[in-house]
């Protein structure tokens, strides 16, 4: 199959998307299909990457965040697909990209693949501490009746995970299909922790590392993640207790300043190093995570493969991957019951935690797993169109 997916949210300095897209190129390579990406971008480009090609087409900056650009023009991505003739389109953004891709006049099976709830992931980290979640649904009304009627334009939608497809149909979207995300495992596992590094980070929080207990972060700074839960929850932990935060983003401004009130909370910046991140996760005690708005949880499951426990919201697809044996949960945006959660895993003896983690992560769905069940899905779907 020619599959081209229309991404709006592919930026090389991006987070889970472009890890996500860069991994399909690769799959799609290997299994025998020619994957295409078209992306706003800087400027027009077209460029080999990762085993398939990316057609970039030049867009406006996106307001607030200019890593990433906004699709601007119907007729150059219309134009685009035209010349590429794709099997499947898939339109990876509820905004302009998904509009564009449906509204192209050819043929070819479409899928929309749902990679952010915009309702878990805006309204709720805003408001949740006030209104409830399930009153926040409601209110989205409009939100839900748009996502409905662009769904209704796809012949499928695609989640990256079961609780978000049942949230989804709930919801009425159409014909939403559950194919969960994986990751590729290796650099996880074959990581070697770094005692240096360990030190590094505690004794640059004052911390001596023989007692000290490293947390760590790895997320985009973005308000949906709700890094200042995790630092806020700081204050609620012994001394001994240092956080470090991996990741940029459009609010690092505003993580950095909610940093600076806590002496044993450090930021490391982005790093576009693999193995240098499963070494810092080889490196901690354990993995903290804010969001409940993840759909999947790509960088919750290279945590556990990375051999960490790990604390999360108790919602989204982060909760989802938190079983009891090696997690704990806490409600979203609550800070006091995230230090509650951290100090109740670390009663249970981090040893024995650890040795849970092990004992799952092996079962870590990898992304091979995943592209060949959606490949699959689309096969059929193109089968379907031939009858």
């Amino acid at each position: 199959m020619r599959i081209v997916d229309v991404a709006e949210f592919y930026a090389d300095a991006g987070g889970g998307v472009k890890t996500y897209i860069n991994a399909k190129l690769r799959a799609g390579s290997e299994q025998g299909h020619e994957l295409l990406v078209i992306a706003p971008g800087k400027k027009d480009l077209r460029e080999v990457r990762e085993g398939g090609q990316v057609f970039w087409i030049q867009s406006p900056a996106m307001p607030g965040d200019s890593r990433y650009h906004l699709f601007s023009s119907q007729a150059k991505v219309s134009a685009l697909l035209d010349e590429l003739k794709p099997d499947v389109i898939e339109g990876s953004s509820p905004y302009g990209g998904a509009w564009f891709a449906s509204g192209w006049g050819g043929s070819a099976v479409r899928s929309f693949v749902f990679h952010q709830d915009p309702v878990a992931a805006l309204a709720h980290p805003l408001l949740d501490r006030h209104i409830s979640r399930p009153v926040l649904d409601r209110l989205a009304a409009p939100v839900w009746s748009y996502l409905r009627r662009l769904s209704r334009r796809f012949d499928t939608t695609v989640v990256a995970g079961h609780w978000l497809a049942e949230r989804l149909s709930e919801f009425g979207l159409q014909n939403v299909e559950a194919v969960p995300f994986g990751i590729d495992p290796i650099p996880f596992f074959n990581a070697e922790p770094s005692p240096q590094l360990r030190a590094h980070w505690l004794n640059r929080m004052h911390i001596p590392p023989a007692v000290g207990t490293l947390l760590i972060a790895v997320s985009r700074h973005h308000p949906e993640k709700r890094l200042p839960v995790l630092i806020q929850a700081m204050q609620h932990l012994p001394e001994t207790f240092g956080l470090v935060i991996y990741g940029d983003g459009p609010i690092r401004a505003h993580i950095e300043r909610e940093a600076a009130h806590s002496p044993r909370v450090a930021i490391a910046g982005y790093t576009q190093s693999r193995p240098a991140l499963a070494t810092a996760m080889r490196s901690a005690d354990i993995f903290v995570h804010g969001s409940a708005a993840e759909t999947f949880g790509l960088v919750v499951n290279e945590a556990l493969a990375a051999g960490l426990p790990i604390v999360v919201p108790h919602a989204g697809g982060a909760g989802e991957l938190a079983q009891p044996a090696f997690a704990e949960t806490y409600p979203p945006g609550n800070p006091e019951a995230c230090a509650a959660a951290i100090l109740q895993l670390v009663a249970r003896g981090l040893p024995s935690v650890r040795n849970a983690v092990s004992n799952h992560a092996p079962k870590i769905r990898t992304l091979n797993t995943h592209f060949v069940e959606l490949f699959g899905h689309y096969r059929d779907l193109c089968s379907q169109r031939t009858l």
